[in-house]
């Protein structure tokens, strides 16, 4: 079976990481970004969609996956809380 591209995007309370691979693990490329609390959720957004649009206009990705530390809504697949953003955001 052919490794197919993916993009998967890691949110975490200091750092995110958006990166463009094979589904069999290889990493192609990785672009990291400090999260700046003071910007909330809007900044993580703003660094999420810089880094996808380069990556998808370098890779034709098959799949984007997101990993958070949680806690989400299992149903919804929403997040319910970020520990370490909400309090943040004015």
């Amino acid at each position: 079976m052919d490794a197919k591209k993916c993009i998967g995007i890691e949110i975490g309370g200091t750092k995110l990481q958006i990166a463009a691979g094979h589904s069999d693990g290889t990493i192609l490329k990785n672009i990291s970004f400090q999260v700046a609390r003071e910007d909330g959720a809007a900044g993580i957004l703003r660094n999420i969609e810089s880094a996808v649009k380069e990556l998808k206009n370098e890779f034709s990705p098959a799949a984007i996956g997101t990993g958070f530390g949680g806690p989400i809504d299992a149903l919804s697949g929403r997040i319910k809380k970020s520990n370490q953003i909400v309090n943040a955001i004015p």
